[in-house]
């Protein structure tokens, strides 16, 4: 359980590029978002799969095509890039 930001793997590093991926660019694939950070497709999907067991991020089954998952942000994953983006803004 997440319970500042120094308790997430987020907070530093390749990690946080695929958290804040998905917090400005809502509805992404795995391939999309590993593309965006320029990452190796399995690491982001796993970056994601560690994400959605904090509830950082949901998924769901992409409209346009039911074999792929697309990831939102969830509520407790958009307060983590708030907090983040305070911490390297100062």
């Amino acid at each position: 359980m997440v319970t500042s930001i120094h308790d997430s793997a987020v907070v530093k590093g390749p990690a946080t590029e695929v958290l804040f991926a998905v917090a400005f660019d809502e509805g992404q694939t795995v391939s999309e978002i590993s593309g965006q950070v320029d990452s190796h497709t399995s690491y982001v999907s796993d970056l994601l799969s560690s994400f959605e067991s904090e509830g950082l991020v949901v998924s769901k089954r992409s409209e346009e095509d039911a074999r792929r998952r697309v990831y939102d942000i969830s509520e407790k994953g958009f307060d983590l890039v708030e907090a983040l983006l305070g911490v390297y803004e100062t």
